[in-house]
């Protein structure tokens, strides 16, 4: 009888069946090894690549945030130069108009006490009624 190649552990003795069976469960365990040793790795990978990324993400935001802070600042300041610039025309106007006020009232004043010395000029110049009665 001519002995094909047989698969089954049977045909062969127990000693060469242990060794067979030794071997799969060896070469199984180096594949499940490898397998979680795989797993193992790209979990710890991803991990840290999520947490670069939320790392990088949250140096971005603040970033931003600073960034933001920074142009508010400035607008602020801005905002402030403007109104004390504002104030200060408002002010310098009020200033010159005050004095023009004060200008003209000095110029009435001076018009009033010249009128008033005319009149009084005037009244020296004309002889009183009185004294031309009890001249008479």
């Amino acid at each position: 009888m001519i002995r094909t190649a047989s698969h089954s552990l049977m045909d062969l003795t127990k000693t060469g069946r242990r060794r067979i069976i030794i071997r799969r469960r060896r070469r199984r365990r180096r594949r499940r090894r490898r397998r979680r040793r795989r797993r193992r790795r790209r979990r710890r990978r991803r991990k840290e690549e999520e947490k670069k990324k939320k790392k990088k993400k949250k140096k971005k935001k603040k970033k931003k945030k600073k960034k933001k802070k920074e142009e508010e600042g400035r607008r602020r300041r801005r905002r402030k130069k403007k109104k004390k610039k504002k104030k200060e025309e408002e002010e310098e106007e009020e200033e010159e108009e005050e004095e023009e006020e004060e200008e003209e009232e000095e110029e009435e004043e001076e018009e009033e006490e010249e009128e008033e010395e005319e009149e009084e000029e005037e009244e020296e110049e004309e002889p009183s009624v009185v004294y031309n009665n009890i001249q008479r």
